[in-house]
């Protein structure tokens, strides 16, 4: 996970570049939309995270790393992980001018991220309400917050993405509200 969330820093400083040197009035004067532009950065990023991901997870296993479940189930949980990451790494740019503010910007979302998802220390689950027989959790609200319980689930019980249909579908829909929420403030 902790790779996945790092790619705020990758398609923020992508997306700061842009702006700071001024492609992004060239992409203007260019037939190029705003939607040409965001599928670009999104899917260069998709590719540089899925790199990431495998990359992480082959040096885990190389360290004797064994997970009961399949590699093609971690790559789709981490599909829909990134697709939130990158709409919060539009959200913090739509606030900076330069990289310098990007990249003390972005520290915060990092770390809430980081701290709150349970990527780095495991979280207790207290549910706040019940949504079709699951506990939703306040940090599950976050882009990448049922990307561990999903992740914990394939690499320890062995579970596929259509064991895991409630976290998988509840953490789509909460990264793309991420991603709409950062393209609006981004447009």
């Amino acid at each position: 996970l902790l790779s996945e969330i790092m790619l705020l820093f990758s398609a923020g400083m992508l997306i700061i570049r842009d702006i700071e040197d001024k492609s992004i009035n060239r992409l203007k004067l260019t037939k190029m939309t705003v939607f040409d532009y965001v599928t670009g950065v999104t899917l260069t990023q998709i590719l540089v995270g899925i790199i990431s991901v495998i990359s992480t997870y082959a040096l885990a296993t190389l360290f004797g790393f064994r997970s009961v479940g399949s590699a093609s189930s971690v790559i789709v949980i981490c599909l829909v992980a990134f697709i939130g990451i990158i709409g919060v790494a539009f959200m913090v740019v739509s606030f900076c001018k330069n990289a310098t503010i990007f990249v003390i910007a972005g520290q915060f979302p990092l770390f809430i991220l980081i701290f709150f998802t349970g990527a780095m220390i495991p979280l207790p689950r207290n549910p706040l309400f019940t949504l079709l027989g699951n506990g939703i959790c306040w940090n599950d609200f976050l882009p990448v917050g049922l990307s561990v319980i999903s992740l914990n689930g394939v690499f320890n019980d062995g579970k596929t993405i259509f064991d895991l249909n409630f976290p998988l579908l509840f953490s789509l829909i909460i990264s793309l509200i991420y991603f709409i929420a950062g393209l609006y403030l981004f447009n």
